[in-house]
């Protein structure tokens, strides 16, 4: 498997071909590299900004 960051790493695939491109992985996914931001959508948003 191919990432978008450009880590490759290997799984047990039933593709054949054996090449697979995926956007994130855990290498590059803000969960696990700790890098989440917290976005404020909708009701929460009309609330903090007192309309």
């Amino acid at each position: 498997m191919v990432c978008g960051c450009g880590n490759t790493f290997q799984t047990r695939s039933t593709k054949p071909g054996g090449r697979i491109v995926v956007e994130v992985c855990s290498q590059c996914h803000p969960f696990y590299t700790g890098k989440q931001k917290i976005l404020k959508v909708g009701a929460d948003k009309a609330v903090s900004t007192g309309k």
